[in-house]
């Protein structure tokens, strides 16, 4: 076990201890002032170690290990997140049981559920009294999860509290609502007409009227005679017209002088 002061400088308190803790038990470490005052399992190595305002408690183990440590007073130079309030004169710092202990509780209450409150915060896991009450290997071992009691009485038994087992709330039983069912109109397929194709009407020819030529006479234009056979011979044209058609046909005639 070690000190370190609040300039830093660390030393021994303990060089060597020898002993056993027990389970749950305690192992008490005095300084050789103050040893006829208590019943103790270890002294310091020597009369000139001691601890003073502002130092911080060291727990090592063989291999040179932190395993715990305790910084206390405002300029304390090493400690766990955040230093305790240092103790005065005729006062101690005793570490909590749980997380919610007080100087009340660990006094009348939790006075036997031990010491075992570590969250790595000293401020948070040490409370300060004014009354110490030093513990020591032959003091009764404090179990937080069984509390001992200092006077038992073998002939009185507990009473076991019954637990309240909470009545299960029924959830809704859920109706499920009938979907409607689609009804289908059946659609009236309209009957095929049959096709009757129209009958063509039949063209009737109509009669083209004939066009009947009629001749236009035409006086003669010139005469011929041919002495030497007798004849004299004239030449007349008429114009023939069939509709739109206009001929101009030639007449010949001749007569014996």
């Amino acid at each position: 076990m070690r000190k370190k002061v609040s300039g830093g400088t660390e030393s021994a308190l303990v060089a060597s201890m020898s002993g056993t803790i027990k389970a749950y038990g305690f192992f008490l470490i005095v300084h050789p002032d103050v040893s006829a005052s208590y019943q103790y399992d270890n002294l310091y190595s020597s009369g000139s170690y001691a601890i003073a305002n502002n130092n911080t408690v060291i727990l090592k183990n063989d291999s040179d290990i932190v395993i715990d440590k305790v910084g206390y007073g405002d300029t304390a130079s090493d400690f766990e997140t955040q230093s305790v309030i240092g103790p005065g004169s005729g006062e101690s710092l005793e570490r909590k049981a749980s997380n919610t202990s007080t100087l009340a509780s660990m006094t009348n209450g939790e006075s036997f559920n031990g010491n075992s409150y570590d969250s790595n915060n000293n401020y948070n896991d040490f409370i300060l009294r004014n009354i110490p009450e030093p513990q020591d290997s032959s003091s009764p071992i404090e179990d937080l999860e069984e509390e001992v009691s200092p006077t038992e009485n073998p002939a009185e038994e507990p009473t076991a509290i019954p637990t309240e087992i909470p009545t299960q709330t029924p959830y809704p039983t859920f109706t499920p609502t009938p979907t409607e069912e689609l009804t289908i109109t059946p659609v009236n397929t309209p009957t095929p007409t049959e096709y009757i194709p129209t009958e063509e009407p039949t063209t009737t020819p109509t009669d083209i009227p004939e066009i009947t030529a009629t001749p236009t006479p035409i006086a003669s234009t010139a005469k011929y005679e041919f002495p030497f056979i007798g004849l004299t011979c004239g030449y007349t044209s008429r114009v023939v017209r069939f509709g739109f058609i206009i001929f101009r046909v030639p007449i010949f005639s001749c007569t014996k002088f």
